[in-house]
């Protein structure tokens, strides 16, 4: 099990995480990964400092341009993979959709990979760009929640999370990312740039068990 001091606290990360963004470094446009090699490049998000964190630090992002940005060797799930994708997201705009988090390609004609977003009705949705997009759980607006998707490749299903609210949903296969462009912030073809903010993100091959989910969630 892989640890790391949060607010003087030695806090626990199961096993089961690959790729790990405490989101607590504070200043700088590195985000580093605590657990994997995969560091990111900020692009305009500002640090927050405030006691809700999970280590007393985050990154808010203005709904117009701030990404984190990622090499595209990041996350290289195949599309027959399972991964598990978890973050704590507080978001302030939601007139359009706001993508969290996102793998694939940059050009619209491909649609590989996927995207985890909040839609114009503050739901939570977990998508295959040009093949389907699936989720009715709504995100509160009022503070942070934690936020989870599970894709089971080998079962053409994903299990979404919203704070300890559950659904698992059947979708159609992801056409493989391998190789493409990662990012916190923006979707991989159209923008729909995230407005709010955002705290530890985790990624990891295969599904996530629930006491993993639960781990992660009481981390706030």
């Amino acid at each position: 099990m892989s640890q790391f001091y949060s607010a003087g606290i030695l806090n626990a990360i199961p096993d089961s995480v690959d790729n790990q963004y405490p989101i607590d470094e504070g200043s700088g446009t590195t985000l580093f990964d605590d657990v994997g090699s995969e560091d990111g490049t900020i692009s305009g998000a500002t640090w927050v400092s405030d006691s809700a964190s999970v280590g007393g630090q985050h990154l808010s992002f203005d709904n117009t341009n701030d990404i984190v940005s990622f090499a595209t060797s990041a996350w290289d799930y195949a599309a027959s993979s399972s991964f598990s994708v978890t973050a704590h997201v507080n978001p302030d705009d939601t007139s359009d959709d706001k993508t969290i988090i996102s793998k694939g390609s940059t050009n619209s004609s491909s649609n590989q990979g996927w995207h985890l977003k909040i839609d114009d009705t503050e739901t939570l949705k977990y998508v295959h760009p040009a093949v389907a997009e699936v989720g009715s759980l709504s995100v509160p607006t009022s503070g942070f929640s934690f936020v989870a998707a599970r894709y089971d490749a080998a079962n053409g299903e994903v299990t979404l999370t919203v704070d300890d609210t559950d659904e698992t949903l059947s979708i159609s296969s992801m056409q493989d990312p391998t190789g493409e462009a990662a990012y916190f912030g923006q979707d991989n073809n159209e923008g729909r740039h995230y407005g709010g903010e955002v705290d530890e993100v985790t990624l990891g091959s295969g599904l996530y068990s629930d006491s993993d989910l639960t781990e992660l969630e009481n981390r706030r």
